[in-house]
């Protein structure tokens, strides 16, 4: 359920009418949410499954969805590779999802290396033009 700020479609409803009480995002009905996160203008959920769905602001490519469109409902997330997300964290302007072998990927704006991708040969004239989520292959302890 969510209510508050609709600015951007954040609150997962198809719209971006602010709520002053819950609502339920009909949406997710189907998902057991296990983890979630919040940015300023975007939200992030993770499902007991593995899977991930994010929604609102889409500025820097932060819904690893490929673009950086906004979207007012939730969206499924696909990885370049097989992973089962755990949990999901969101900033400003990105967001990092854990998967269960600790390993971090990335998605927004690297401004000031926020995300820790800099040390990667390529990477950024790459971000330029693909918004989906990366592998950092840290590992998280």
């Amino acid at each position: 359920m969510t209510c508050g700020d609709a600015a951007s479609g954040c609150l997962g409803h198809g719209d971006d009418q602010s709520l002053t009480k819950p609502k339920l995002i009909e949406a997710l009905l189907h998902v057991d949410v296990a983890s979630i996160a919040c940015g300023d203008h975007h939200v992030a959920i993770v499902g007991t499954k593995g899977e991930v769905y994010t929604w609102g602001n889409g500025t820097s490519g932060k819904l690893g969805l490929g673009t950086e469109e906004s979207h007012a409902l939730p969206q499924q997330v696909t990885f370049s590779e097989s992973v089962n997300v755990r949990e999901v964290f969101c900033g400003n302007t990105g967001t990092m999802f854990l998967t269960d072998e600790g390993i971090a990927w990335a998605c927004g704006s690297n401004k000031s290396n926020k995300l820790g991708l800099n040390n990667r040969q390529g990477f950024i004239a790459a971000l330029k033009h693909a918004f989906n989520p990366v592998s950092m292959k840290y590992t998280y302890m």
